[in-house]
């Protein structure tokens, strides 16, 4: 079946040996068990044993695990949401590195200007006016960055 989702399960990236990897993180924290809830409950079968291809990644499961549901996220760490979860990743990590220095240097550096050269203080609130407005772009492009996915999920008796 090919489904079509607006919600994304977190997808966890690396080597799990590396400081920077995700991955590193999952057998330390349950987060797929509490928060990456990406369920995938199959029953009525009659087979003792299934497999379930998700993207690119097949994986065998019995029948009765299936039938009380699955963790798709947790189960297929490789899985058609990776790339698009990396380019909200990537959008995302462009705001906060625009907003660090936004906010950090400029807009709190504005009460200086004011009490500095108060007969500016009109000149200055335009230009926080349109500090805020550039984070409002970068606000808006993270979120447009969030697309619906295409993916194909297949269940089918294993061999």
């Amino acid at each position: 079946m090919e489904i079509e989702s607006t919600r994304y399960p977190f997808c966890f990236f690396g080597d799990p040996a590396k400081p920077n990897a995700t991955r590193g993180i999952i057998e330390f924290v349950p987060f797929n068990e509490e928060l990456n809830r990406f369920r995938l409950v199959v029953s009525g079968v009659r087979a003792a044993k299934l497999k379930v291809t998700w993207g690119q990644a097949s994986k065998e499961f019995p029948a009765a695990e299936l039938a009380k549901g699955i963790n798709l996220a947790a189960e297929f760490l490789d899985n058609p949401f990776c790339e698009p979860f990396r380019k909200v990743e990537g959008a995302i990590a462009q705001q906060q590195n625009m907003e660090v220095g936004l906010i950090k240097n400029l807009i709190h550096g504005l009460p200086v200007y004011v009490q500095a050269v108060p007969e500016e203080r009109a000149s200055l609130e335009r230009i926080a006016e349109a500090l805020v407005k550039r984070d409002q772009t970068a606000r808006d492009a993270a979120a447009a960055a969030v697309q619906p996915v295409k993916h194909t999920l297949k269940i089918e008796p294993a061999p």
